[in-house]
């Protein structure tokens, strides 16, 4: 799939994103890497005729639009499926130990935010039971 020139959003968000000044849009960048040890330290990118650039940045939200997930920055690292969505089980782990994946590159749901941020949650509890060590998830249950 290849970068488009324009956002498919409403005009009033993309008119609120063109107009703050903290943020940088680049159309029909093609990303290819998120650089970093441990952190979010640069993103690796090319433009529409133009060489590669790499900038440095402290953190990164990868907004793609289309009906087949872009998934050709993880580099064949992941197991994608024949649609080209993420393989995960149900815990949305993925194959490599550590990573995990929500949203829309999983392509077994409808593609609603609150959707993304439920299984969001249930990775997060999942990074966390695997960070302690615990054979199951374990819900935070204050008395």
């Amino acid at each position: 799939m290849s970068p488009t020139s324009e956002l498919k959003a409403p005009q009033a968000l993309t008119d609120e994103l063109r107009s703050n000044p903290r943020v940088k849009l680049y159309n029909e960048a093609k990303l290819l890497e998120i650089i970093g040890q441990g952190k979010v330290e640069a993103a690796r990118f090319e433009l529409k005729g133009e060489p590669e650039q790499t900038i440095p940045v402290t953190c990164s939200f990868v907004y793609l639009q289309g009906g087949r997930p872009i998934t050709d920055f993880l580099q064949g690292q992941l197991e994608i499926n024949e649609t080209g969505c993420l393989v995960v089980d149900r815990e949305f782990k993925t194959g490599a130990e550590g990573v995990y994946a929500v949203g829309d590159v999983l392509c077994n749901h409808v593609k609603q935010v609150v959707v993304a941020a439920g299984e969001g949650a249930v990775a997060g509890m999942a990074v966390e039971k695997m960070l302690r060590g615990r054979r199951q998830i374990k819900a935070d249950c204050a008395k």
